[in-house]
């Protein structure tokens, strides 16, 4: 039983495997975050291994073996559209919102003595992409038209243009090399410009799915770019579209970014996308906190916020005291690693099956919010993809700006020497546990004892009593004699033989000293003078 109670009280009841610290090094002290790139891209696909396990399952515990600390994520639906834009959501559909609340250095997986803490929120819907199209178009005495193809609109002046392509841009201007925006393979019909079905006819040449995301990772991009209905002063809004290809699916879908009603020829069950590409809008947000969530920064993008939150500016270079300089090192990166946008974006290009598209209609066909399941998922790899990317900082900084400042400074708050994660060949001893332990053993040692003295005081002083009424009873038998002064007092035989304690019997010459149980050898009654 001790075997389990003392290591239970030791470990403050955790029974899971230790979370051990890395040791600091010359290497990560000298590295870059760049030279560790190829180790970056490997880790970039774990968080998907992990879920696949699952089978992307939510509720699993396949990953909760790499958190330190169990997420606090709640979610909800909510009427209101994340953009401005009128028009922008689909009609009959809610708003999404997940949020990540008191995320720490310790959750991170980095050793930190700061309480400042951090929020993570996404709101994402189903978007009308009728907003989002930009066609390429050609006057009709250049183009041969074929049937329907391309399609033929006319203009308020009179002049007939043929409609050539279309993209989906986040840019009021066409900006597809910048990465504001893509191409589309057909005009994403039955829309106002074209009645072709387009879901039916990309299945039908056999191409291949994936998931863009709108603006692509960029170095920096201003929302004030983006076109009016994404511009939110305090999110970061981008787009997913989703483009299904010829993968088909055994019943109909009526998820908004799933929807597949178009039916292969020849078959009476198997069904196809009923568009190219369809799109989820999102806008993420974090707010940092100190001294639980007493104080904390509005609702902004990326880590702009922690700089409000420290009251310095956001171009210092030089930290005014630890706490500031450990909030800055930290927090100015893990929005960045906690973020879907950006776990998205690196992920750019991967079929949908990765993120696990397929295993959630699979099984949950039936539901209208298949989409939304999507985005827990998403949202759920973020979370573990930030805690194995913070691994990256047991050989480099993870700190693209570490080389501004001075090594002495460099080598106090560097992360390569801070890093947790979890080792099955050590022990994590909770003080608070083993304090508890060691007095629970004093405690029983302790008490033991007594209660042992305890038990047998009542004996002791019964013994005590007994012996004392020995020593008093020959007096009270002197007083009560019948001899004159001076006689000797012969009322019993050999008188010497007992000990004290022992037993007599009765006497039956003088019956007076019948109740003497007791005499004490050598002690001569004589009568009172």
């Amino acid at each position: 039983m001790s075997a389990v109670v003392i290591p239970w009280a030791l470990t403050n009841g955790s029974l899971e495997t230790p979370i051990v610290k890395s040791r600091i090094t010359e290497q990560c002290l000298k590295a870059e975050r760049y030279n560790m790139i190829e180790d970056f891209w490997a880790d970039l696909l774990q968080a998907d291994a992990i879920l696949q396990q699952c089978r992307n399952r939510l509720n699993d515990t396949c990953n909760s073996q790499y958190y330190f600390r169990e997420p606090k994520v709640a979610s909800r639906f909510i009427d209101a559209c994340p953009f401005l834009g009128d028009g922008v959501c689909m009609n009959n559909t809610m708003t999404l919102e997940l949020t990540h609340e008191d995320i720490g250095a310790y959750d991170a997986g980095v050793n930190s003595p700061i309480l400042t803490k951090m929020n993570h929120r996404i709101r994402c819907a189903p978007l009308r992409l009728h907003n989002f199209y930009l066609f390429r178009t050609n006057l009709t005495s250049n183009i041969t038209p074929d049937g329907d193809h391309p399609p033929i609109i006319t203009l308020p002046d009179g002049r007939r243009i043929a409609i050539l392509g279309a993209y989906i841009t986040v840019k009021p201007k066409e900006q597809t090399s910048g990465g504001y925006g893509m191409d589309l393979r057909t005009l994403n019909g039955p829309n106002e410009m074209s009645k072709e079905n387009s879901g039916r006819l990309l299945a039908e040449r056999s191409t291949l799915s994936d998931i863009t995301v709108l603006p692509r990772l960029l170095t920096d991009f201003d929302t004030r770019e983006l076109l009016p209905e994404l511009r939110l002063p305090d999110a970061l809004p981008f787009l997913v579209v989703y483009r299904a290809g010829a993968r088909a699916f055994p019943w109909p879908v009526d998820d908004p970014f799933f929807s597949a009603h178009n039916m292969k020829k020849g078959s009476n069950q198997t069904r196809y996308a009923d568009h190219e590409a369809t799109a989820l809008g999102c806008a993420e947000q974090f707010q940092f906190c100190r001294r639980e969530q007493q104080h904390c920064t509005p609702w902004g993008r990326g880590s702009s916020m922690i700089y409000r939150l420290l009251n310095i500016s956001a171009t210092s270079s030089t930290p005014n005291d630890d706490e500031k300089s450990e909030a800055i090192t930290l927090f100015r990166m893990l929005p960045a690693a906690f973020s879907v946008y950006d776990y998205l974006t690196w992920h750019i290009g991967m079929p949908a099956a990765t993120s696990g598209a397929y295993t959630l209609i699979s099984t949950y066909l039936g539901s209208p919010n298949t989409w939304a399941l999507q985005v827990e998922t998403w949202f759920t790899k973020a979370i573990l993809n930030a805690i194995l990317h913070m691994r990256l900082g047991v050989e480099a900084p993870l700190d693209s700006d570490s080389g501004r400042y001075p090594r002495e400074w460099k080598k106090k708050s560097a992360l390569c020497g801070r890093i947790l994660f979890r080792h099955s060949a050590y022990m994590n001893i909770d003080w608070l546990g083993a304090l508890c332990t060691i007095s629970s053993l004093l405690i029983t040692c302790v008490g033991s004892y007594f209660l042992d003295s305890l038990w047998k005081t009542p004996e002791r002083v019964a013994l005590g009593i007994k012996r004392l009424m020995l020593r008093l009873r020959p007096f009270r038998s002197l007083r009560s004699s019948k001899s004159g002064v001076g006689g000797l007092v012969t009322g019993g035989n050999d008188i010497n033989m007992y000990d004290i304690g022992a037993e007599v019997a009765d006497d039956p010459v003088n019956p007076e000293h019948e109740d003497i149980d007791a005499v004490i050898p050598g002690f001569v009654r004589a009568s009172t003078f």
